[in-house]
């Protein structure tokens, strides 16, 4: 995997804040200078059978391809048939879940699939669109009351039904009217509480995906540069980070940075940070926004929380259940071996952006190594993405969104930037994620990614 660097030079985790913050002191233009450097995937060992992650995403790269291009074709003759479709890598496979015929247009696209890979459709009780508007009136019926408590509704994957988490009694919410009248099947599970993750270091212009930001709600990281459709840079971001009347973004050029009270909310000190950029626009129920800072580039920040290594972003693919990802944000930096286990999910969140109480659409990825970190506090509105297999780059794949249950797990592994005083430990092996595919679709045609190829 080629990467390269603000400079070529490589700082240890252990560096000094003096000496790192006498390195990203560039200019815009300095900045751009970037040579190449080598980088290693930390520690994790790939998946049984694959000798390594670019082996992996050559064979994910193909099948997320092929199923972008059944959604398209769906969305075009038959929005009412699809259901779902999961992609197992290590079994070259994709799977379809189809309500009724398939149009000949889609089993064109899966006739021409190469011949190593495999496709199968499978019928399906319900459609995505059926399954949407039974989540919508359950959402739109439900009371919380002492003993049952939504913790979040999602589509089940062979669109049999939907799955409804309760904090509570399951039981007590089965007799409850919602569920009991809904029209699909309904599988009540025990749930949990999802938090955000909001708190690489000293990002100089033009601002990359991966890189640290404060704002007067806390620190948070950037995702993936934009543009609208005059050609203005924009950085997409997690919303619930820029979520106040106050939506300056800062941008550190010290560690650790200093906070003041201004007009009664504590904001970035001018002393130690940089206000670089406000919050432009947002969709609230994706928890997304668009944060207008100036300059931006298509490249995040990749390997630990004070590597200057970057990779380019060469496109956006779709997130599909079965798929791998990696996160990067500015807290944790990077973590590998992330597997999509479930797409579409609406999540009650106690501090959502949007009036309605939920995030929606979230797809949820697990580490699949044990005990190992994908996300922290600060990581939110960070990248997550898929390699590339021409070796250099990566595909867009969503922004980190929450973790689960507000961590559970130590924190190892990484370099923390600055103490977490929370309670709880802040890290999760989990990583609730807004897919990038559906938060552009979101702001209309008025957004688009923007992408380097190359180094």
């Amino acid at each position: 995997m080629k990467m390269t660097s603000k400079k070529p030079y490589v700082i240890s985790a252990l560096t000094s804040v003096v000496a790192f913050s006498t390195l990203v002191g560039l200019s815009a233009e300095a900045s751009e200078g970037k040579g190449a450097m080598p980088y290693v995937q930390s520690g994790k060992s790939a998946p049984e059978g694959f000798a390594s992650i670019d082996q992996l995403m050559e064979i994910q790269n193909y099948l997320d391809r092929i199923a972008d291009s059944i959604v398209a074709k769906s969305e075009k003759v038959d929005a009412n048939g699809y259901a779902s479709i999961g992609i197992s890598p290590e079994e070259k496979a994709l799977t379809l879940h189809w309500k009724g015929s398939v149009p000949a247009s889609i089993n064109q696209v899966i006739k021409g699939m190469q011949e190593k890979y495999s496709a199968r459709v499978e019928s399906a009780d319900y459609s995505k669109l059926e399954l949407s508007a039974a989540m919508d009136r359950i959402q739109e019926k439900w009371q919380d009351n002492e003993r049952a408590r939504i913790a979040s509704l999602s589509p089940l994957a062979d669109g049999s039904g939907i799955r409804v988490a309760i904090v509570g009694d399951v039981e007590a919410a089965r007799s409850l009217a919602p569920i009991r009248d809904s029209t699909v099947p309904v599988e009540l599970v025990v749930g949990k509480k999802s938090s955000f993750h909001n708190n690489r270091q000293l990002d100089t212009s033009p601002y990359f995906g991966g890189a640290r930001y404060d704002t007067v709600l806390g620190t948070c990281s950037t995702g993936f540069a934009v543009e609208d459709s005059s050609g203005n840079p924009y950085m997409l971001s997690a919303g619930h980070c820029v979520n106040h009347p106050n939506s300056g973004v800062y941008i550190p050029n010290t560690i650790p940075s200093k906070w003041e009270e201004v007009n009664g909310v504590l904001t970035p000190s001018k002393e130690t940070a940089k206000l670089v950029g406000v919050k432009k626009y947002s969709v609230p129920a994706l928890d997304s926004a668009m944060l207008a800072m100036g300059s931006t580039m298509a490249r995040i920040y990749r390997g630990d929380t004070w590597s200057r290594a970057t990779s380019t972003v060469n496109g956006m693919l779709g997130t599909y259940e079965g798929d791998y990802i990696c996160t990067s944000g500015a807290r944790t930096g990077e973590h590998c071996w992330g597997k999509v286990y479930i797409t579409g999910v609406r999540e009650r969140m106690d501090i959502a952006p949007d009036p309605s109480g939920y995030v929606y659409d979230v797809a949820w990825a697990k580490n699949i190594n044990p005990g190992q970190v994908m996300i922290a506090h600060g990581d939110s509105g960070g990248p997550v993405f898929q390699h590339n297999q021409n070796g250099y780059g990566v595909n867009a794949k969503g922004i980190i969104s929450m973790g689960s249950g507000g961590g559970g797990i130590s924190c190892t592994g990484y370099t923390q930037t600055e103490p977490d005083t929370r309670p709880d430990t802040g890290c999760s092996d989990y990583v609730g994620f807004l897919p990038v595919v559906d938060l552009l679709k979101s702001y209309g045609s008025k957004f688009h990614l923007s992408t380097l190829q190359g180094l």
